[in-house]
């Protein structure tokens, strides 16, 4: 079947954006305030809603009383519970849930332009080859940036998601979840076709583990489909003070890292030979290994050092995160990596 045909026939037009929550009352009332903005064309149907994931702080009252309080009446506006904890069972009862063919996530702090979703819809349409598209992104604080900030703004979700703007499948093929725009039927194909998650991403508000987003955009690339940037999708990232901390960055690439084990598999797949490297288990850890001796004076002192933007230590970090996580697999790596490269829904 086309996939133009396809798209019109399985979901209505329209866009749905997404946001997953988890204890958000405090940050909800500017990203909603940001929504209740949108300027969107008349024949254009459109909803926002939002997954409530266990939370324990009012969140879905305080969601609707911000939304009522625009005057909106509710109009545009779901609230759903999903209770089992992680950003990774939020994403997918919001692409389950939504009614339109395309989705636009955002997180609990992200602030969109006003014209957001009426461009995410008009390029999806525009554009029925892609699954995935992402934004540009700009920090925004109660703070001042620190130094060290526009050099590692990545991290954050923040910042040009590629050198020029198009089809990025082929040079970075994965995309930041805080603004992504997604074809609800790319995401129906693969999963029929069989497409099971690995990564369930974080898991309470202590939690930094992530790529439950790049997992995505891997497995719709390895399906066929395009993944694309747009730097005309704008958005702010609120971050507050604390949060722009030495030691919270360094945390968040041990999470990464921590995640990027359950990614290899399907970077394996990427490489037409669709086959496991031998002994794919030991090559990783050894060669994740190798990065830390050339630093390891650094690696001795890191516990009682910040060693303040030094990009050596988020390499350290993201390093040990990523072992840490191999060593827990060790039983099933090769196994579960062998379980991805020959999965029946990679298009090959």
């Amino acid at each position: 079947m086309d996939r133009q045909l396809a798209m019109n026939s399985m979901n209505q037009k329209g866009i749905s954006l997404v946001v997953c929550c988890h204890n958000s009352a405090e940050r909800l009332p500017a990203t909603v305030q940001h929504l209740t903005r949108q300027e969107i064309p008349a024949d254009v149907a459109w909803e926002v809603l939002i997954v409530d994931n266990a939370s324990t702080d009012g969140t879905s009252d305080v969601a609707l009383q911000c939304w009522m309080d625009s005057g909106r009446h509710g109009r545009h506006f779901r609230i759903v519970a999903e209770n089992k904890l992680g950003i990774g069972p939020a994403r997918y009862r919001g692409i389950r849930e939504a009614k339109y063919d395309t989705i636009c996530f955002i997180d609990d702090d992200n602030w969109v332009d006003n014209e957001y979703l009426k461009l995410a819809y008009e390029f999806m349409m525009a554009h029925p080859d892609v699954a995935a598209c992402g934004s540009l992104n700009e920090a925004t604080s109660d703070g001042s940036l620190p130094g060290w900030f526009e050099t590692f703004q990545r991290s954050f979700a923040v910042g040009p998601q590629s050198e020029e703007a198009g089809d990025v499948t082929d040079k970075r093929g994965v995309l930041w979840s805080a603004g992504i725009v997604l074809r609800k039927s790319a995401l129906d194909e693969l999963m029929r076709a069989g497409f099971e998650p690995l990564v369930s991403g974080a898991q309470g508000e202590s939690s930094l583990l992530r790529s439950e987003d790049y997992e995505l955009c891997l497995a719709l690339k390895l399906r066929g489909w395009k993944i694309w940037y747009e730097p005309n999708l704008k958005l702010k990232h609120f971050m507050p003070a604390g949060r722009l901390d030495w030691m919270y960055l360094r945390k968040l690439l041990n999470g990464v890292g921590q995640s990027d084990a359950k990614l290899l598999p399907y970077f394996y797949a990427q490489n037409k030979a669709y086959r496991v490297p031998r002994l794919a288990w030991l090559r990783l850890l050894l060669r994740t290994a190798g990065k830390i001796i050339p630093r390891s004076h650094k690696f001795l002192l890191m516990r009682s050092r910040r060693f303040e933007g030094d990009p050596d230590i988020l390499e350290i970090e993201r390093s040990a995160g990523l072992i840490q996580s191999l060593l827990q697999q060790r039983s099933n790596f090769d196994v579960q990596a062998a379980r991805i490269v020959n999965a029946s829904w990679i298009k090959r």
